[in-house]
């Protein structure tokens, strides 16, 4: 099974393929960041993704949210 993701670690934003049934073989990455971060992200995630969504009927229109 591959799994898809974008490279945060440099300005490069490079598209990595992490193979997970090949002890997360990571390709695509232009440095060695990219490997270490592919392999990482997936087996322990360490990003938090903060955002803020709409409310219906709610006092606030719209609240602040982020992942876990």
């Amino acid at each position: 099974m591959m799994k898809e993701m974008i490279c945060i670690l440099c300005p490069m934003g490079c598209h990595l393929n992490i193979d997970i049934e090949n002890d997360y073989k990571v390709t695509g990455n232009s440095c060695p960041k990219g490997a270490v971060y592919g392999k990482e992200e997936l087996i322990a995630p360490k990003r938090v993704v903060t955002s803020i969504v709409r409310v219906s009927g709610g006092i606030h229109h719209m609240v602040p949210v982020k992942t876990d």
